[in-house]
């Protein structure tokens, strides 16, 4: 899926490996995103920035459910 295809692209550009949870993947994985592609990786960036801003000093970083945005 997209989703993955996507995180995989954040792991080599931050250098980390990037983990998500199940929960989380799957309301990501089943919101609309009506505009385009881009949007979903606009959502998966944010959601790596974030987790990495958290866990920056770790070797892998986690998205979790609550990092989602509220409107997901």
């Amino acid at each position: 899926m997209l989703i993955s295809y996507f995180l995989k692209k954040e792991e080599q550009r931050l250098g980390k490996q990037i983990r998500i949870s199940e929960r989380a993947y799957r309301i990501l994985s089943q919101h609309l995103f009506t505009e385009n592609v881009g949007e979903l990786e606009h959502c998966v960036k944010q959601l790596c920035a974030k987790a990495f801003s958290v866990r920056r000093s770790q070797k892998e970083i986690r998205i979790d459910l609550l990092m989602l945005p509220k409107e997901l």
